[in-house]
């Protein structure tokens, strides 16, 4: 087993039970961390107007979809992908009536056609040199 994987494991594993998951979502509605979700969303939502409408857009990792939903606000689908099992069904949970998919899956494993989507928003990723290369690969394959 790789050391990266091994990183991404333990990662992973604070967010196996439920009450890790919900904790993790309620962090962002107070406090300190409410400011940064109302700073985070603003900014979302700046960058995406100036790209129009999208038909599919990839959030990887979605986590509980925090920003999936300002994602939608500007494609018509939204694709949320996590290595959490348990941050997708609250995903799911949260954005009940949001069209999108839920994708339990990590960079290294996805499996992206050319075109597939329109946009992949990342955020909160640990670059590794295999990550890199998979984020290359993705948009190597993407039309011009």
């Amino acid at each position: 087993m790789s050391h990266d994987r091994v990183s991404s494991s333990t990662f992973l594993g604070r967010f196996v039970a439920r009450d890790q998951g919900l904790r993790y979502r309620d962090r962002y509605r107070t406090g300190r961390h409410a400011r940064v979700d109302r700073l985070e969303r603003a900014a979302l939502r700046e960058l995406m107007a100036d790209l129009g409408t999208l038909h599919r857009v990839l959030d990887l990792p979605s986590g509980t979809g925090r920003l999936s939903a300002v994602l939608a606000e500007f494609a018509d689908r939204v694709t949320l992908a996590d290595g959490s099992s348990t941050m997708l069904q609250i995903a799911r949970e949260d954005l009940n009536g949001l069209p999108a998919d839920y994708i339990q899956t990590d960079l290294e494993s996805l499996a992206l056609n050319a075109g597939s989507v329109d946009l992949v928003f990342a955020t909160g990723f640990s670059i590794t040199s295999k990550t890199a290369h998979c984020a290359h690969a993705c948009s190597a394959n993407s039309p011009a």
